[in-house]
């Protein structure tokens, strides 16, 4: 087990461990900060100049709130390491279980969506664009200052390159799936299938939500955007992050409500 990488950051807590890579939180003994280190291994020579061309990508992010800050790479033998700011709070995907009936208030997660819309859209107006490629609530952080924070962007690609992974089942673009390039459209369909699992639960599973105690228009419209958002042509789906929350917010009136799962159905979801 890894206690010390680079001489530097003294390992805390493994968060998870992948084919791909292995997430640890650190103390950056130089600085004295709490960081996030996404450990990679290094094949081969082709290897290495693909993760030196990807961090070039992510290093040249400039900082936004919903987002943490890339603060360095580096190679440690046969491993690369990319360091980023930790993001101190709660999963979205925690959230979820511990407080979900079965899903969370639309109010709040319309405010959620809105930031991490932010996020992408951040990510997605970079030169070359960044796509992030695994949406999903488990990589949205409710931050102790209220704030959302999307994370786990070290795997990150421009558009229309093979990705290493294909995000996650329930979450993952059709066209992902069957072995397309990252796009914005297959963020914008992650982040609409999020959308169904903090309204309702669970990821989308060929089941419609029952949306008792909502305005039948209201409810009509909700369903709508998710949906288009979610659209097996990903020429169909809202061209941005921006405009799938617009659409979901459409209406809508700030109150609470309680979504629960319904009938089965056939269809997309």
């Amino acid at each position: 087990m890894l206690t010390v990488v680079n001489d530097r950051y003294h390992v805390q807590e493994i968060l998870g461990a992948g084919g791909e890579a292995q997430i640890v939180k650190a103390l950056d003994r130089r600085h004295d900060r709490v960081v996030a280190l996404k450990i990679r291994p290094v094949l081969d020579s082709a290897s290495r100049a693909e993760l030196l061309a990807e961090a070039r990508v992510l290093l040249a992010i400039p900082p936004h709130p919903a987002l943490p800050l890339v603060r360095e790479d580096f190679f440690e033998g046969d491993r690369y390491v990319v360091a980023m700011d930790w993001a101190d709070g709660t999963d979205l995907a925690r959230l979820l279980a511990e407080r979900g009936r079965p899903g969370l208030a639309p109010s709040g997660v319309l405010a959620y969506l809105a930031q991490a819309a932010e996020a992408l859209t951040h990510l997605h107006t970079q030169s070359p664009p960044v796509i992030h490629g695994d949406v999903k609530p488990a990589n949205l952080i409710l931050t102790r200052g209220g704030r959302i924070k999307l994370v786990d962007f070290g795997l990150s690609s421009a558009p229309n390159v093979p990705l290493r992974r294909a995000g996650t089942p329930g979450y993952r673009a059709p066209e992902l799936a069957a072995g397309a390039g990252p796009s914005r459209a297959a963020d914008v369909y992650a982040l609409a299938a999020t959308a169904f699992a903090l309204l309702t639960g669970a990821a989308p599973a060929g089941v419609l939500p029952s949306w008792e105690g909502i305005d039948a228009a209201q409810a009509e419209q909700l369903e709508a955007a998710i949906r288009l958002g979610m659209a097996t042509d990903p020429a169909r789906r809202p061209k941005s992050a921006g405009e799938l929350v617009e659409r979901l917010r459409a209406g809508w009136a700030a109150e609470r409500y309680s979504v629960r799962i319904a009938r089965p159905i056939s269809g997309p979801w």
